[in-house]
């Protein structure tokens, strides 16, 4: 009697798994196939904001700041994480949360982004702002 309980909740976890893999794909974050006009935004420490227009067929935003850095001089670092890239420095301006609980956040279009840059995908017409947050 307890194997056959222990089999449903294996099932249960695996059929909870396999649904939760289902949504992401059909639900998850999506580009726009084809080139796009995007701005990609710095907001620093001071509330100074330096703009980068960029030109591209990038899926995902990690992708727009190779090209940038290529470009336009856009400078950043970022270490791996659980959830993709996480930028530690934009143009020298290094965001060390263990030290001053600074980071930097990502908005698209003014809201609060809900992926990582390496996740984020990249749609014609939006602004895409890092900003130093504390």
């Amino acid at each position: 009697m307890k194997n056959r309980k222990n089999l449903w909740v294996i099932i249960g976890v695996v059929c909870a798994v396999v649904c939760m893999a289902l949504i992401y794909r059909f639900a998850g974050p999506r580009s726009s196939a084809g080139e796009k006009h995007v701005t990609v935004e710095v907001r620093d420490d001071t509330g100074n904001v330096k703009s980068y227009k960029a030109d591209t067929n990038a899926e995902t935003l990690i992708t727009v700041l190779d090209e940038l850095h290529q470009t336009q001089a856009l400078e950043y670092e970022g270490a791996e994480g659980d959830y993709g890239l996480y930028i530690t420095s934009i143009n020298g301006l290094k965001a060390d949360y263990s030290v001053n609980q600074a980071y930097w956040a990502i908005y698209v279009n003014g809201d609060y982004g809900a992926y990582g840059v390496s996740e984020q995908p990249v749609t014609n017409g939006d602004t895409y702002t890092f900003a130093f947050e504390q």
